[in-house]
């Protein structure tokens, strides 16, 4: 238990960092440098680990985790983005949209909900893949034995 405690903390301080490096950036619209590019990397990296990891480890309410704060997220951002409430959005933009804005760099999209869907959908595409290669990864080893 403390171990899944630890890992939604690191993923959560992990995002929070990566949004704060981020932020004069995304919040005036200007195109993301290399190095908020790479730590939005780190930041996708480290979320593909760490599924990775609870993948081996059959941890499915890391996976249940993972999709409510990727999905409720994505869905906060564009209820505020289609209510134009930024007071919804604000939680999402922090722990969302900001660590992935330097994505920006290589994506060449403008900073609107398409490049936040498009963001967030890579994100948990490769957090999935992580999650299920861990699985396989579990399930190959003990066949093995």
């Amino acid at each position: 238990m403390y171990k899944r405690n630890l890992d939604i903390l690191l993923s959560v301080v992990i995002s929070v960092i990566s949004s704060t490096v981020n932020f004069n950036a995304y919040l005036k619209g200007y195109m993301p440098t290399p190095f908020q590019f790479f730590l939005s990397i780190i930041c996708i990296l480290f979320w593909t680990s760490l599924s990775f990891y609870r993948g081996y480890k059959k941890d499915v309410r890391y996976l249940t985790f993972s999709s409510l704060f990727w999905g409720a997220g994505l869905f906060l951002f564009v209820l505020g983005y289609i209510t134009d409430n930024l007071l919804i959005a604000i939680p999402s933009i922090l722990v969302i949209a900001g660590p992935l804005y330097g994505l920006r760099y290589i994506l060449k999209l403008p900073p609107d909900i398409f490049f936040v869907i498009m963001s967030v959908t890579i994100t948990y595409v490769l957090i999935l893949i992580g999650f299920f290669i861990g699985k396989i990864s579990y399930s190959s080893k003990k066949d093995v034995k």
